[in-house]
């Protein structure tokens, strides 16, 4: 059966921690969702907060499938999501996304339940989650996304109860996208805090599709997570899909990514002078940017320092191409007025690109992480 689903522009906003209430309410329980015991915000270390793959590139639509993924007997509580989405060309842009929650819940008087349902969120509902349907575990669903002329048309199907949900929503309409996404996520609330994750089985995603035609291995960036003691990343893509499995990073690959944190939180310091409301002044630019050149110097030397195996050794030549590039351009003055420093910052981000594109070939190599939350400029 069908159900009926309005556009989006209709809909009302309802935070994560609402929606969960609406569930809780209508299965009589009053659930009590635990935050996550270590973590204080969503890029907590190691690995963060979602697992999967990301395609760079402009997006025009994308697809997945999955089964829906059944909370383990004797779970924690806690709460899991699995989806699809599209993310715009900036660190703080346009988002859009589609999939199924996995909730483990406790009522006041300790009768534990588990409730499923699809939901999808943007940025215009600030990232909480839009109810659309109910559904149950090991059900088989498909997600799309594809790019409308005034904005996108979403459809998720369950294809073992039929229910569906197709609409088209306005919002992000004129945002650039730059990348697409499958994932396994461990979501935050409104403060940035991670919930408990419950235990679940290994997430399968098949049927990947971007653009009209199947991603390549080569193509895309593997995304780790650390849940409840555990690192989970995804299998090599074959026959258009991956599972998520438990992960350890190789003493080549800690090493490496110990070296790589210097240039990627420099980066982030570097860009959040530009995320508040107030222009930066031209001497806080200055000041930046020349903190940012001194990280990227302090990389490469740690870089060409740092013992790694001979068959990185082209790659990270590259890698080290690309911080000197990316130093070069951070000291280059800006022009006068917005324009010459919103030219200048795109030369930035453009060398920054340049950067996480040869850092790809290293990462894979040493069998680590290949994007996160903090990879963009």
């Amino acid at each position: 059966m069908t159900e009926a689903i309005r556009p989006a522009k209709q809909r009302v906003l309802v935070p994560v921690l609402a929606l969960v209430s609406v569930i809780a309410i209508a299965f009589v329980v009053a659930p009590i969702i635990q935050r996550h015991p270590s973590a204080k915000h969503q890029d907590d270390a190691p690995f963060g907060a979602y697992a999967g793959y990301l395609w760079p590139g402009r997006v025009s639509s994308m697809r997945g499938a999955w089964s829906v993924p059944t909370i383990a007997t004797g779970s924690r509580t806690g709460f899991g999501t699995t989806w699809i989405g599209v993310h715009g060309s900036t660190k703080v842009g346009a988002f859009i996304q589609v999939g199924t929650a996995e909730l483990r819940a406790d009522s006041h008087d300790q009768t534990a339940g588990n409730r499923y349902w699809a939901f999808w969120s943007d940025t215009a509902h600030h990232f909480h989650p839009v109810f659309l349907f109910s559904t149950q575990p090991r059900d088989d669903v498909t997600a799309t996304l594809a790019r409308a002329r005034t904005g996108w048309f979403i459809t998720i199907v369950d294809e073992t109860s039929h229910r569906q949900a197709r609409f088209a929503t306005a919002e992000e309409g004129a945002a650039p996208f730059a990348d697409a996404q499958w994932a396994q996520e461990d979501p935050v609330d409104s403060t940035g805090a991670r919930y408990a994750y419950p235990s679940l089985p290994a997430v399968e995603f098949s049927r990947l599709e971007v653009n009209g035609a199947p991603p390549s291995f080569s193509s895309v960036y593997s995304s780790w997570m650390s849940v409840n003691d555990v690192d989970l990343a995804p299998t090599e893509l074959t026959h258009d899909g991956f599972r998520l499995h438990a992960a350890k990073p190789t003493p080549d690959g800690v090493r490496y990514l110990r070296t790589s944190d210097r240039w990627i939180n420099a980066a982030r310091s570097f860009g959040a002078i530009f995320e508040r409301r107030a222009q930066p002044s031209g001497a806080e630019v200055l000041a930046a940017s020349t903190r940012f050149s001194a990280a990227m110097r302090q990389g490469i030397r740690s870089l060409g320092s740092t013992p790694l195996p001979a068959s990185t050794r082209r790659p990270v030549s590259s890698v080290i191409r690309a911080l000197r590039s990316l130093e070069e351009q951070a000291q280059a003055s800006p022009g006068r007025g917005v324009g010459g420093l919103v030219s200048w910052r795109s030369s930035l981000a453009a060398a920054w690109n340049a950067l996480f594109e040869r850092e790809h070939r290293v990462r894979r190599a040493l069998g680590i992480p290949e994007f996160t939350p903090r990879s963009r400029l």
